[in-house]
């Protein structure tokens, strides 16, 4: 593998950075097919938070953005 590569993954910033890349082509996609891109996340006063809250007809789709594979069902 490359060190490159492992040590990106290593930077403190590389979740942060991948949550913003997918909410970004999210973006971009809404915004290519010529709709508005009405994208939202949500956190409550107990810092709960979704990462992306995705229009789909008069609801949302909750997404949880991760950059590594989960550990279990529950995260």
């Amino acid at each position: 593998m490359n060190f490159r590569k492992i040590m990106f993954k290593r930077d403190p910033a590389f979740g942060s950075l991948f949550e913003n890349m997918v909410v970004a082509e999210a973006y971009k996609a809404r915004a290519n097919e010529g709709r508005d891109p009405g994208l939202y996340f949500y956190r409550d006063r107990y810092q709960n938070e979704v990462d992306l809250l995705y229009p789909s007809g008069t609801a949302f789709i909750p997404i949880e953005i991760k950059s590594s594979a989960p550990s279990g069902m529950n995260f």
